[in-house]
C-alpha cells in the first residue's frame, strides 16, 4: 500500500504501455486541476519506449506522481496493480493520452458527497483528435435507472471519465482480466447490480480519438469481448456458471452458440434486438450463425416483436 494515497481525497489511476507521446498533455491537465487534493498514480505496463524516462523526469518535480510496474500483464492487472496501493476513498480513472478538464476532480468529488448512495460517477466526454481539435460530444445517460437499463444493451459509460469509491471496487475485486477490452464494460455490470452509477451531463474528460487505441482495431475484437460480458452477465442474473476464460481464436462461434442459449433462457433472456447486433457482428467476424438466426426468428414470432422478425431474417 502506499501509504501516501490515505492522505488525499482522491488518487488519479493511470495505466500506461508506450505513451510518449501524449503523457506531457495529460499531466498538464491533472496539473491544471482547481481541486489539488489528490495524488497521481501511473502504472507502467511493459512500455518499451520513452514512456519510463519522461515520467521520471516530471516526478522530480511533482511528487505527489507514483510509479508502479506491471510488466505488461494487461490493463486490468495494471489498473489491478494500483487499486492495491491506493486507499483515497476516491479514484479517478484517466488514459496516458486523454484529458481532463480544470473541474473534473472537483466536480466529481462534488457529485459523489451529494449522492451518497452513488458508487461511481461518470461524464460526458470531449472527443478530440491526435493533435487536440475538438470532435464533438458523447454524452452518457446520467441517472442510476437509466444507465442500469442501458448497460443491458451496451457499455454507456467512457472509462477515462469515470470516479468511483474505492472501496466498493476493491469489495467486488477489482477488474477481470479475462474481459481486457471490455474490462470496464464488465466492472460497470457488475456495480450497479448492488450499487448505483451516476454520471454528469458535462463534457469533464477530453478523450483521444487515434490509430493506436483498442477501439480503433479493424477487427473490433473489444466489441465481441462486450457482448461476451453481455451475455456472461445474463447467465449470472439467470444463475448460471459464468464464463471462467474467453476462447482466444473461435470467440465469434461461441458468443453465436451462447446467443442461441440465452434466446431460450425463461430468466434473463436475450433481448432479439440486442441478439440480432451480436449475430451481425459475429457475422462480420466470420462466424455461421445459422442455426442462431432460426432461434432469433422463433423468438420474435413468439414474443410478436415481427418488426424484429424481419430484420432477423435480413440478417
Amino acid at each position: 500500500m502506499l501509504e501516501a494515497t490515505a492522505a488525499f481525497t482522491v488518487t488519479v489511476l493511470i495505466p500506461v504501455r508506450n505513451a510518449a507521446p501524449t503523457l506531457m498533455p495529460m499531466l498538464e491537465s491533472l496539473k491544471a486541476q482547481t481541486f489539488r487534493d489528490f495524488i497521481i498514480v501511473v502504472v507502467d505496463d511493459g512500455s518499451t519506449d520513452a514512456t519510463m524516462d519522461i515520467l521520471r523526469a516530471y516526478q522530480k518535480d511533482e511528487p505527489r506522481l507514483h510509479l508502479l510496474k506491471n510488466a505488461g500483464r494487461g490493463i486490468s492487472a495494471a489498473l489491478n496493480t494500483g487499486l492495491r496501493q491506493i486507499d483515497s476513498p476516491f479514484v479517478a480513472r484517466l488514459d496516458a493520452d486523454d484529458l481532463a478538464m480544470p473541474r473534473r476532480l472537483r466536480t466529481q468529488v462534488a457529485a459523489l458527497r451529494h449522492n451518497s448512495d452513488w458508487v461511481l460517477c461518470g461524464s460526458d466526454v470531449e472527443r478530440i483528435d491526435a493533435i487536440g481539435t475538438p470532435r464533438g460530444v458523447l454524452t452518457s445517460p446520467t441517472t442510476p435507472e437509466a444507465i442500469a437499463k442501458r448497460l443491458h444493451e451496451k457499455n454507456c459509460l467512457y472509462h477515462p471519465s469515470i470516479m468511483f469509491r474505492s472501496e466498493a471496487v476493491k469489495r467486488l475485486g477489482g477488474y477481470r482480466s479475462r474481459f481486457d477490452g471490455a474490462e470496464d464494460y464488465d466492472l460497470y455490470l457488475r456495480l450497479s447490480r448492488l450499487w448505483q452509477l451516476g454520471s454528469l451531463p458535462e463534457a469533464l474528460t477530453q478523450y483521444r480519438i487515434h490509430d493506436g487505441q483498442v477501439t480503433a482495431d479493424p477487427d473490433r475484437r473489444y466489441r465481441l469481448i462486450a457482448d461476451a460480458v453481455l451475455l456472461n452477465t445474463l447467465r449470472r442474473e439467470a444463475n448460471l456458471m459464468e464464463f471462467q476464460n474467453l476462447p482466444a481464436d473461435d470467440l465469434p462461434l461461441f458468443l453465436v452458440s451462447e446467443v442461441i442459449s440465452a434466446l431460450g433462457r425463461t430468466k434473463a433472456p436475450l433481448k432479439p434486438r440486442i441478439a440480432r447486433h451480436i449475430l451481425a457482428r459475429c457475422k462480420r467476424a466470420g462466424a455461421d450463425i445459422t442455426l442462431a438466426k432460426r432461434a432469433l426468428v422463433r423468438a420474435t414470432l413468439a414474443g410478436r416483436v415481427f418488426q424484429e422478425t424481419i430484420k432477423a431474417l435480413a440478417l
